[in-house]
Protein backbone atom coordinates (compact mmCIF):
# COMPACT_ATOMS: atom_id res chain seq x y z
CA UNK A 1 0.00 0.00 0.00
CA UNK A 2 2.90 2.68 0.47
CA UNK A 3 2.64 3.43 -2.90
CA UNK A 4 -1.53 3.56 -3.72
CA UNK A 5 -3.59 6.35 -2.26
CA UNK A 6 -7.53 6.32 -2.16
CA UNK A 7 -9.82 8.53 -4.42
CA UNK A 8 -12.83 9.09 -3.39
CA UNK A 9 -15.28 9.27 -6.07
CA UNK A 10 -17.58 11.70 -5.43
CA UNK A 11 -15.51 14.54 -4.07
CA UNK A 12 -11.80 13.14 -5.71
CA UNK A 13 -10.07 14.00 -2.52
CA UNK A 14 -7.07 12.04 -2.07
CA UNK A 15 -6.65 10.29 1.05
CA UNK A 16 -3.58 7.76 2.41
CA UNK A 17 -5.87 6.13 4.52
CA UNK A 18 -9.84 6.00 3.51
CA UNK A 19 -11.30 5.64 6.55
CA UNK A 20 -14.18 3.67 5.42
CA UNK A 21 -12.03 1.01 2.90
CA UNK A 22 -9.25 -1.48 3.79
CA UNK A 23 -6.24 -3.06 1.09
CA UNK A 24 -7.32 -6.82 -0.07
CA UNK A 25 -6.09 -8.96 -2.32
CA UNK A 26 -8.47 -9.18 -5.95
CA UNK A 27 -8.31 -13.27 -5.84
CA UNK A 28 -9.58 -13.36 -2.03
CA UNK A 29 -11.36 -10.35 -1.64
CA UNK A 30 -14.91 -11.82 -2.47
CA UNK A 31 -13.73 -13.97 0.61
CA UNK A 32 -13.20 -11.52 2.75
CA UNK A 33 -15.99 -9.10 2.28
CA UNK A 34 -18.37 -12.43 2.68
CA UNK A 35 -16.67 -13.29 6.37
CA UNK A 36 -16.83 -9.27 7.75
CA UNK A 37 -20.70 -9.35 6.59
CA UNK A 38 -21.33 -12.34 8.36
CA UNK A 39 -19.91 -11.05 11.26
CA UNK A 40 -16.30 -13.08 11.37
CA UNK A 41 -13.96 -9.88 11.28
CA UNK A 42 -10.58 -10.06 9.62
CA UNK A 43 -7.20 -8.27 10.38
CA UNK A 44 -5.35 -9.71 7.32
CA UNK A 45 -5.60 -11.48 4.53
CA UNK A 46 -3.18 -13.02 1.44
CA UNK A 47 -4.42 -14.47 -1.86
CA UNK A 48 -0.52 -16.42 -1.88
CA UNK A 49 2.27 -14.47 -4.26
CA UNK A 50 4.32 -16.72 -6.75
CA UNK A 51 7.88 -14.74 -6.47
CA UNK A 52 10.31 -16.95 -7.69
CA UNK A 53 14.12 -15.89 -6.55
CA UNK A 54 15.81 -15.27 -3.43
CA UNK A 55 15.38 -13.94 0.52
CA UNK A 56 18.37 -12.51 2.40
CA UNK A 57 18.57 -13.69 6.10
CA UNK A 58 20.60 -11.95 8.19
CA UNK A 59 21.69 -12.39 11.27
CA UNK A 60 20.78 -15.96 12.14
CA UNK A 61 22.59 -17.70 15.03
CA UNK A 62 26.19 -19.20 14.20
CA UNK A 63 25.07 -22.28 15.99
CA UNK A 64 22.82 -23.21 12.53
CA UNK A 65 26.01 -22.33 9.79
CA UNK A 66 26.82 -26.18 9.42
CA UNK A 67 23.29 -27.28 8.82
CA UNK A 68 23.15 -24.10 6.29
CA UNK A 69 26.49 -25.05 4.66
CA UNK A 70 24.94 -28.63 3.74
CA UNK A 71 21.42 -27.12 2.35
CA UNK A 72 22.02 -26.96 -1.45
CA UNK A 73 18.48 -23.53 -0.85
CA UNK A 74 21.15 -21.64 0.75
CA UNK A 75 24.00 -19.08 -0.17
CA UNK A 76 26.34 -17.99 2.87
CA UNK A 77 26.95 -14.34 2.34
CA UNK A 78 28.49 -13.14 5.38
CA UNK A 79 29.98 -14.95 8.71
CA UNK A 80 30.45 -13.38 12.05
CA UNK A 81 31.75 -15.18 15.57
CA UNK A 82 27.94 -15.24 16.81
CA UNK A 83 25.98 -14.80 13.33
CA UNK A 84 25.97 -15.10 9.44
CA UNK A 85 23.76 -13.90 6.71
CA UNK A 86 22.70 -16.25 3.78
CA UNK A 87 20.56 -16.03 0.71
CA UNK A 88 17.32 -19.12 0.39
CA UNK A 89 15.21 -19.39 -2.46
CA UNK A 90 11.90 -19.24 -2.31
CA UNK A 91 10.14 -22.30 -2.06
CA UNK A 92 6.35 -21.50 -0.56
CA UNK A 93 3.59 -18.96 -1.15
CA UNK A 94 0.76 -18.81 1.56
CA UNK A 95 -2.92 -18.14 1.31
CA UNK A 96 -4.40 -16.83 4.45
CA UNK A 97 -6.45 -15.26 6.43
CA UNK A 98 -5.77 -13.43 10.00
CA UNK A 99 -9.60 -13.29 12.26
CA UNK A 100 -9.96 -10.58 14.74
CA UNK A 101 -10.44 -13.32 17.27
CA UNK A 102 -10.90 -17.00 17.55
CA UNK A 103 -14.83 -18.05 16.30
CA UNK A 104 -14.16 -21.99 16.82
CA UNK A 105 -15.19 -22.84 13.47
CA UNK A 106 -16.64 -26.37 13.21
CA UNK A 107 -14.97 -27.12 10.18
CA UNK A 108 -12.38 -25.33 8.83
CA UNK A 109 -11.71 -25.14 4.78
CA UNK A 110 -10.39 -28.21 3.02
CA UNK A 111 -6.62 -28.41 2.91
CA UNK A 112 -6.42 -25.10 5.51
CA UNK A 113 -4.65 -25.69 8.61
CA UNK A 114 -5.33 -23.31 12.03
CA UNK A 115 -2.74 -21.56 13.58
CA UNK A 116 -2.96 -19.76 16.82
CA UNK A 117 0.35 -18.63 17.84
CA UNK A 118 -0.27 -14.84 16.69
CA UNK A 119 -4.22 -14.81 17.03
CA UNK A 120 -6.26 -17.18 14.76
CA UNK A 121 -5.02 -17.59 11.06
CA UNK A 122 -6.52 -20.35 8.49
CA UNK A 123 -3.11 -20.95 6.36
CA UNK A 124 -2.71 -22.98 3.07
CA UNK A 125 0.61 -23.67 2.05
CA UNK A 126 1.77 -23.79 -1.73
CA UNK A 127 5.25 -25.75 -2.72
CA UNK A 128 7.04 -24.47 -5.45
CA UNK A 129 8.75 -28.02 -5.40
CA UNK A 130 7.07 -31.06 -6.26
CA UNK A 131 9.42 -33.88 -5.64
CA UNK A 132 12.11 -31.73 -5.77
CA UNK A 133 11.24 -30.22 -9.51
CA UNK A 134 10.14 -27.02 -9.83
CA UNK A 135 6.34 -26.31 -10.66
CA UNK A 136 5.83 -24.18 -13.52
CA UNK A 137 4.09 -20.37 -13.52
CA UNK A 138 0.58 -21.78 -14.41
CA UNK A 139 0.92 -24.82 -12.21
CA UNK A 140 1.41 -22.54 -9.03
CA UNK A 141 -1.70 -20.56 -10.11
CA UNK A 142 -3.99 -23.03 -10.63
CA UNK A 143 -3.33 -24.78 -7.13
CA UNK A 144 -3.62 -21.24 -5.53
CA UNK A 145 -6.84 -20.48 -7.47
CA UNK A 146 -8.18 -23.94 -6.73
CA UNK A 147 -7.35 -23.32 -2.84
CA UNK A 148 -8.97 -19.84 -2.75
CA UNK A 149 -12.10 -21.46 -4.38
CA UNK A 150 -12.35 -23.84 -1.93
CA UNK A 151 -12.11 -20.86 0.59
CA UNK A 152 -14.60 -18.57 -0.82
CA UNK A 153 -17.16 -21.75 -0.86
CA UNK A 154 -16.46 -22.45 2.97
CA UNK A 155 -17.37 -18.94 3.67
CA UNK A 156 -20.16 -18.88 1.65
CA UNK A 157 -21.69 -21.72 3.50
CA UNK A 158 -20.68 -20.44 6.51
CA UNK A 159 -23.71 -19.15 9.08
CA UNK A 160 -23.98 -15.75 9.99
CA UNK A 161 -22.00 -14.88 13.78
CA UNK A 162 -25.11 -13.54 15.58
CA UNK A 163 -23.05 -11.32 17.69
CA UNK A 164 -20.92 -9.25 14.95
CA UNK A 165 -22.78 -10.48 11.30
CA UNK A 166 -24.24 -7.11 9.34
CA UNK A 167 -28.37 -6.94 9.01
CA UNK A 168 -29.16 -7.42 5.41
Amino acid sequence: MDNNVFIDKETYKIYEDYPKAFNCDKKIAKTISTLNQKGYITKSSCEGHIEFGWNEIDNCDIDLLEDAKNNDSYIILNQRDNSFDYLTRNEITSIYISFKENYNFKDIPDGFLEETDNGYILRKTIYYFDNNVRKNREELEREKDKYLKVLENWAMKLPVNERNGLNE
